[in-house]
């Protein structure tokens, strides 16, 4: 069962931190069958709103067999939980409560209640709801809790898990956990770090040069290319109109030096060949100036 606070976002992939609920975010106090019981533990608030800070969503993963065993009904989970919301309050407020009122046994006195459900913890089967309900990324979430049916069903989810041990817990007595710890608030400290961790172990990005300066960059090579080009273009055109003027000069002597030495057929010819040199030689300049 579920009661979501917030909309879900199908489509973004984003880590979570899953909650127990009774001896992690509030004190046990047995199966709790009335809001007013509700006490938040010493700094879950600020351990909470560390988590969301640090970029987490925050979903309640709890089994809630006192509904099977007719402690109390749905109802009665849905108001501690609103209870929960209300005390915490903003950011440290979760996303989205599942619970499992589910239980297998004699000891299930309402029948509708009596069945092995998959999302009963140490099974993952809350986790795997809300992370497809909510679009969470569950090798980048962390699962807290003070049982080690917690940190089963975090491990079988594929979480990262933390275990709360207030008064310590021999080593044979954590199970998988890969963290254990005193309070909420230790494990905010866990989960900050790791965030910061990650973050410092990522690569800067390489600056890349912003579109604009990049043309002007491809802009300026093109052109010292084009001058570089249309510089020796000019050198050789030069040589070509300087050749082109002294034929056209020659040309011209030659052709006067006929004339004057009396009527000939080779005088017009030779002009003419002086004339087109010396186009040849204004269109070589003209060229060469553009």
């Amino acid at each position: 069962m579920t009661n979501d606070t917030t909309s879900g976002s199908p489509g973004l992939r984003r880590p979570a931190v899953f909650l127990d609920r009774d001896g992690t975010i509030i004190e046990d106090g047995g199966y709790i069958d009335h809001p007013d019981k509700v006490q938040l533990c010493s700094g879950a608030r600020e351990a909470l709103r560390r988590m969301r800070r640090a970029g987490y969503a925050l979903i309640v993963a709890s089994n809630q067999s006192g509904v099977a065993r007719g402690l109390f009904d749905e109802r009665t989970v849905d108001e501690v939980n609103a209870r929960i919301t209300s005390l915490l309050g903003g950011e440290a407020a979760p996303d989205a409560f599942y619970y499992c009122p589910y239980l297998d046994g004699h000891e299930a006195v309402v029948e509708a209640y009596r069945h092995d459900s998959d999302w009963r913890k140490p099974k993952p089967g809350m986790l795997l709801a809300a992370a497809q309900e909510h679009g969470i990324d569950l090798t980048r979430s962390w699962m807290i809790g003070d049982a080690l049916r917690d940190v089963e069903a975090g491990r079988r989810a594929g979480c990262r898990t933390i275990l709360l041990a207030p008064d310590g817990a021999p080593d044979a007595d954590v199970g998988e956990a890969d963290h254990v710890v005193a309070t909420l608030r230790d494990a905010a400290d866990i989960v900050e770090g790791f965030v910061n961790e990650q973050q410092g172990s990522k690569p800067d990005a390489p600056q890349e040069p912003g579109s604009a300066e990049l043309l002007r960059d491809i802009h300026r090579q093109l052109d010292l290319m084009q001058r570089r080009q249309r510089q020796g273009d000019f050198s050789y055109l030069r040589l070509i109109g300087t050749l082109a003027q002294l034929l056209a000069v020659v040309s011209a002597g030659w052709g006067l030096v006929g004339l004057l030495a009396g009527p000939s057929a080779d005088a017009a010819p030779r002009l003419l060949l002086a004339c087109f040199l010396q186009l040849v030689c204004l269109t070589i300049l003209l060229g060469d100036r553009a």
